[in-house]
């Protein structure tokens, strides 16, 4: 049997991607029947994108089953798509010669402020979307080729609007944020903004308030006017004057129909929630959602339009509205591993309720990935790691001259190198003194917006030294630790064939990594912090890049830092062969461990909305830190 996925981020099994519903699709149908799936799903992909991505390479070739979960994308500012003659999109891209992406995320300044809206569309009207999605339905049944229809759903209580523009100056009802430290100003305006939120941030709410009316009366600065007259709405709400808060926000809504009337009834909502008017605490929440078009969640009319269809070319439907609850969801709209294994089960039902003689079979059972450009609907002749820019062309030697003299005068006037020096310089385990080593230059798919490609080629050969010495010792005991198979699979590159194995790894670890470890708990307190506010807050800048590792699943990880904890856990491995001591070795993974289980207890104490969910947090978190680095410090007893 042969099953095909065209999806978004929801289905996509980019990075860890075990608990996915597609993956542990594969896991209960290749008990029953040998079974191939290749998903096709990717990051940011809409029905315009995956209808010409299936007329253009999937149209001619048979299998027996297509599963469609698209809708989330369909309805948030980004590039306009739309829906096209398969023919005259063919036509119209033999001459489309756009420019290179340049999406180096690592260059951005992600937190200055922008004193402009981006002039946007919305990729698909709910008429597009139904084509595009008929268009694929159509050719299937021609062929005999069974349809399952998911009908997503999403995340009503997340914050709208997160990819709005200057989102992180914006201040919100019972989110605790530390922000300011982080906001950069372009002009004297924008600067003292940011003062009043630092002082807002420290409750120093009278100094703050006084501020933020000044910027709301006399700024000539459109969106500063609005940011601050929300921000002295939110600290009105907390001084407790509930009823200026309303008037300011009601106030807003009535004279202002910007792009930020989501924010406005979002916040104006959970006041009425505060006040016990539940009527208009739904009202308001309803039209937040209805009214965003800065995030990722589909509207009412999409799903609508997956129903019609469904019933219109009698396909298969699996309305996730009648399996799934909010409880599913900790971001906009990925299903969490509970979520997906649903999902799976349902499907699993259909796929084997619904078989026949005439399914083809493979030889052997196989999951694929395979990740396309978010943007193919624009441009076909570009890759994921082109749209990513994750990997490009540049001479070895090049780069191996760049580097010797970066290490003889500190000087690099490649920017893309200079990046990764600075990215990698992080890892405690890592020394510069390793690309003396000719087979640790760095490759093309690490050099440009993913150097962590790199650290992942390091970890596999690590991971190999570290399994043949201690066997399943520390795997079977901490689940967070992975195999070298793992590292491997997750390296994002074009050439499959590249090289990756190295001999002798272990000696290329810093000499210094005691002294190493040590300073980076110092200098990452974020691991031992309460941020889940903050992870929230800035969900849209640090999603993307922390899927390539961690998968697309909503799950409690992204509300701690997961990915310098993550640098920790690399580091510990890296010192485990560096030492003889087994039992140090075990109390270090204990901390780690445990310090997993006090963030994860307090996010689900958050979750379920427990006012009492941050007690004692950061004292925990913080008696690890502080048991973490004795452990390091201590001597081997004799």
């Amino acid at each position: 049997m042969i099953i095909k996925i065209l999806g978004d981020s929801s289905s996509s099994s980019i990075g860890e991607h075990n608990h996915t519903y597609g993956f542990k699709l594969f896991e209960k149908l290749s008990k029953k029947k040998e079974v191939s799936i290749f998903n096709y799903s990717t990051i940011g992909a809409t029905s315009s994108d995956q209808c010409m991505y299936f007329h253009q390479n999937l149209k001619n070739k048979m299998f027996d089953y297509l599963i469609i979960y698209l809708g989330n994308n369909e309805c948030v500012y980004s590039s306009k798509r739309g829906n096209n003659n398969f023919f005259f999109w063919k036509l119209k891209n033999i001459f489309n010669f756009r420019p290179n992406y340049s999406n180096i995320n690592f260059l951005n300044d992600k937190f200055r402020f922008k004193d402009f809206l981006t002039s946007k569309k919305i990729p698909n009207t709910t008429q597009e979307f139904s084509k595009n999605i008929k268009s694929i339905i159509k050719s299937c049944k021609k062929r005999k080729i069974k349809v399952i229809l998911i009908n997503p759903i999403a995340n009503q209580n997340f914050l709208p609007s997160v990819s709005l523009e200057n989102f992180e100056y914006l201040k919100f009802i019972n989110l605790n944020e530390k922000m300011s430290e982080d906001l950069k100003y372009i002009h004297e305006d924008s600067k003292k903004l940011i003062e009043g939120i630092k002082n807002f941030e420290n409750s120093n709410y009278e100094k703050a308030k006084i501020t933020f009316k000044k910027l709301s009366s006399h700024s000539k600065n459109e969106i500063v006017k609005l940011v601050s007259t929300n921000n002295l709405a939110v600290t009105m709400y907390n001084e407790k004057k509930y009823d200026e808060a309303i008037r300011i926000f009601l106030n807003l809504l009535d004279k202002n129909k910007s792009k930020f009337k989501s924010i406005f009834c979002f916040n104006l909502s959970l006041i009425f929630k505060k006040i016990n008017n539940l009527d208009k605490f739904n009202y308001y929440k309803n039209s937040a959602y209805d009214n965003d078009l800065y995030s990722y969640r589909v509207k009412n009319e999409y799903r609508e339009i997956i129903k019609e269809i469904s019933m219109q070319e009698k396909v298969q439907l699996l309305d996730l509205k009648n399996i799934l609850s909010q409880k599913n969801f900790i971001d906009p709209c990925h299903p969490n591993k509970d979520g997906h294994e649903k999902i799976a089960n349902n499907l699993c039902e259909l796929i084997i309720k619904n078989q026949d003689k005439g399914l083809k079979d493979l030889g052997n059972n196989k999951f694929h990935s395979i990740y396309i450009n978010p943007d193919y609907f624009n441009n076909p002749k570009k890759s994921f790691y082109d749209y990513y820019l994750i990997e490009n062309n540049m001479k070895l030697d090049d780069i191996k001259k760049d580097i010797e003299n970066y290490i003889k005068k500190k000087d690099c006037k490649n920017k893309f190198l200079s990046n990764f020096l600075k990215s990698i310089s992080k890892y405690p385990f890592v020394s510069i003194s390793i690309f003396d080593n000719k087979n640790f230059i760095p490759q093309s798919n690490e050099l440009f917006s993913y150097p962590e490609n790199f650290i992942h080629r390091y970890m596999y050969n690590l991971m190999i030294v570290f399994e043949k010495r201690f066997g399943k010792e520390f795997h079977n005991k901490y689940f967070f630790l992975k195999d070298s198979l793992f590292y491997k699979s997750i390296i994002l590159k074009t050439n499959k064939n590249k090289r990756i194995d190295f001999e002798n790894i272990e000696k290329e670890i810093s000499q210094n990594l005691q002294k190493n470890i040590i300073s980076f708990i110092d200098s990452n307190n974020s691991i031992f912090q309460n941020i889940v506010h903050k992870r929230q807050k800035t969900f849209m800048k640090w999603y993307t890049r922390e899927t390539f590792r961690f998968g697309t699943i909503s799950s409690k990880n992204m509300l701690f830092d997961r990915a310098n904890l993550e640098i920790l856990i690399q580091s510990i491995i890296a010192f485990s062969l560096k030492v003889n001591d087994v039992p140090k070795v075990h109390r270090l993974f204990n901390s780690i461990s445990n310090l997993i289980k006090v963030h994860k207890s307090h996010i689900s104490k958050y979750l379920s909305e427990n006012d009492n969910w941050d007690l004692n947090y950061e004292n925990s978190l913080d008696d690890i830190k502080k048991e973490l680095k004795m452990n390091f410090i201590s001597k081997k007893l004799n």
